[in-house]
């Protein structure tokens, strides 16, 4: 999630907007990893009593505000600024002399979207795209050794939520039960598969459990959403396709549960069903 403020004198803003803005999203797409639907642009075009600026700028002196969610790295925030840098002086055409971005970070407890807090929001992008799994296990090498507790290697059964655990050829653990994975089914404009993990929108291909009679129904409660459910208006006069949407999600939370094993915790989630 961004929030993107631009700030420039309303004579030279306005013709530019459009561009700007297609560059500023190309921008945060590349680096930030936001998904092409999410653009947040807001143009504050000033009047040149309003907007002062030093001398050494001239009148194409632009400033760009970023609002993010906290979590993104170093190296991800300065390759989004030389980004931003790239993209506004080749293709609007504003030099970086005249050019200056602020990112501000803040928890996404503090955020406030679509009735809910940003912290209990599902995402369908990684806040660092560069993230890379720091649970995952190395392999092990011959001489591995396991004096610290740690084991040299272990497995997750998927149905039974099962860890097995092998410290060495004469010590081993099975049957340690592993924390569960939560997932959501959840509706989201666009999207035609409904579950979200831990780390926002899945595929498909993560769930090679669910039988292809349940995939065609969650794709058939997502494309109902899609199809009927209005951005301003809600289900409107389709109350009755809205009791049965939510009908059909607890149903399919019962059965994504039964195929998903006992590694999962499954939950509905229809805050956008209001009538």
């Amino acid at each position: 999630m961004a929030q993107i403020i631009i700030y420039g004198l309303a004579d030279t803003l306005r013709p530019r907007r459009q561009a700007l803005s297609e560059a500023i999203h190309a921008a945060a797409v590349a680096e930030l990893g936001l998904p092409e639907a999410k653009r947040f642009h807001r143009f504050i075009p000033l009047e040149r009593e309003d907007f002062i600026f030093p001398a050494d700028r001239s009148q194409n002196y632009t400033i760009i505000e970023v609002s993010l969610f906290a979590g993104r790295s170093v190296d991800t925030r300065k390759r989004f600024i030389h980004e931003l840098f790239e993209r506004v002086s080749t293709d609007v055409g504003i030099d970086p002399q005249d050019l200056e971005i602020t990112l501000t970070e803040t928890p996404r407890e503090n955020w406030g979207i679509r009735g809910t807090t940003g912290d209990e929001l599902a995402l369908s992008y990684a806040i660092e795209p560069d993230q890379r799994d720091e649970h995952k296990v190395e392999p092990a090498t011959a001489d591995t050794s396991a004096q610290d507790g740690t084991p040299i290697w272990c497995a997750d059964a998927p149905l039974s939520g099962e860890r097995f655990e092998v410290f060495s050829s004469d010590r081993f653990r099975l049957g340690l039960t592993r924390e569960r994975i939560s997932i959501k089914i959840a509706n989201e404009y666009g999207v035609d598969w409904p579950l979200w993990g831990p780390e926002g929108l899945t595929n498909e291909s993560q769930f090679p459990q669910i039988s292809d009679a349940l995939r065609a129904r969650l794709k058939a409660w997502a494309h109902g959403f899609n199809t009927v459910y209005h951005h301003d208006h809600g289900w409107g006069e389709n109350i009755a396709h809205a009791e049965a949407h939510a009908a059909e999600g607890g149903i399919l939370t019962l059965r994504v549960t039964e195929e998903l094993g006992q590694g999962f915790n499954v939950s509905l989630d229809i805050w956008e069903t209001t009538v």
